[in-house]
């Protein structure tokens, strides 16, 4: 995900952008621009839990005013965190991943042009996490395959080298 942590801030132009994965505890950050040492947080201190459940953009503009965010810990603790668009990553099967976000520390209007860009790239982040599980599915099979193949070719051989040896055996004779 590396080529994406650089992405999202850009269209945005705001200090803070993540992707996140969130379970049934804990949102966890696979990638983070402009946190430091980030790495999880619990879920209910973390608008990305609200923002996974929205289905849509979820948008906030002035964090502080907003009555679903304004007593997490982002909004009122030192980050301040005021601005917070998040756009759900939901796999092709429909499963609620987490969330590609950006935030900022200052209130502002979001701008629909870059909210449908933060779609798109949503969508490239969803796309980017299902190949990687494709592809480790693949080499899991292939590994499981070449597995299976290098034993068949060690029974193989086994059962030539005791056929070769029963043939050694017969041609010398045994002492008396």
């Amino acid at each position: 995900m590396t080529g994406s942590r650089a992405l999202p801030p850009k269209p945005f132009s705001v200090p803070f952008a993540a992707i996140s994965i969130v379970d049934r505890n804990r949102t966890w950050f696979k990638s983070a621009f402009g946190f430091t040492g980030l790495q999880e947080i619990p879920r209910e201190d973390s608008p990305c839990s609200s923002a996974i459940t929205s289905g849509e953009a979820y948008i906030v503009e002035d964090a502080p005013e907003d009555v679903r965010l304004r007593y997490q810990v982002y909004v009122t603790g030192t980050l301040g965190l005021r601005f917070y668009v998040g756009m759900p990553l939901v796999s092709s099967d429909g499963n609620k991943l987490g969330v590609l976000c950006v935030c900022d520390t200052v209130a502002h209007a979001a701008d629909p042009d870059k909210v449908a860009v933060l779609s798109d790239l949503a969508k490239i982040v969803v796309d980017e996490l299902e190949l990687r599980l494709a592809a480790r599915r693949l080499g899991l099979e292939t590994s499981l395959r070449l597995d299976a193949q290098a034993g068949a070719a060690t029974a193989v051989a086994a059962a030539l080298v005791e056929a070769s040896l029963r043939r050694v055996l017969v041609v010398i004779p045994a002492a008396a």
